[in-house]
């Protein structure tokens, strides 16, 4: 099924912010910008959705957030100097499961947060970390990175954890996430977080492509 790419350069018309944020549209009607950082300044980004997977991808840096999505994707966005907030609308019950996965390149140096309910989340940034959280109730998580990132990965859950890693954990009885636990890789500077009440989380090892 033929995914559906939404830009904000196309929806600009509709969203308040400053208008130096959005890029133009390509030549040609290709796959359209989401949404361009000023350069060199930060960006981040904040993913909400109820229903549906998410992909997360490398971009190389300087490239735009691109978000494509299901078909009965809807989109809501506020934008704002050096970020942009997402609601994604791809589902709203599970006989309307989204036909495909939201997935966003993620440029570097940006960051991203994802919150969400049911959906799986899938995380492989090609080698290098990011400064991700992600939040879900009973989502699967599923982060791959290289051993020689420098990163501080916290992970909580009820459901299984699943690392190619050293962790330390500390169970939390009675509690929900009952399981906490860290992955300390290199110096630790980038931080990411990685929360689902019920799901299943797992971080992988990256190998050689």
């Amino acid at each position: 099924m033929r995914a559906v790419v939404i830009c904000l350069c196309w929806l600009a018309a509709s969203l308040s912010g400053s208008a130096s944020s959005l890029a133009e549209e390509p030549p040609g009607g290709a796959s359209s910008e989401l949404w361009r950082a000023p350069s060199g300044a930060p960006c981040r980004a904040e993913l909400i959705q109820r229903l549906g997977g998410v992909r997360v991808s490398a971009a190389p840096s300087g490239t735009p957030w691109i978000v494509s999505g299901p078909s009965n994707l809807r989109l809501a966005a506020s934008t704002q100097t050096t970020s942009v907030a997402l609601t994604i609308e791809a589902a709203s019950k599970p006989s309307e499961q989204a036909d495909q996965d939201v997935e966003i390149a993620l440029p570097e140096g940006c960051e991203l947060a994802i919150r969400t309910e049911h959906g799986a989340v899938h995380v492989d940034l090609g080698g290098r970390a990011a400064p991700i959280s992600v939040d879900t109730v009973s989502g699967e998580i599923a982060v791959t990175v290289a051993p020689d990132v420098e990163a501080t990965i916290a992970l909580a859950t009820s459901g299984m954890i699943t690392v190619d890693f050293t962790i330390s954990i500390n169970h939390r009885y009675h509690e929900e996430p009952a399981k906490h636990g860290q992955i300390v890789l290199g110096d630790g500077a980038t931080q990411m977080r990685l929360t689902s009440l019920r799901g299943n989380v797992s971080v992988l090892r990256l190998w050689a492509r």
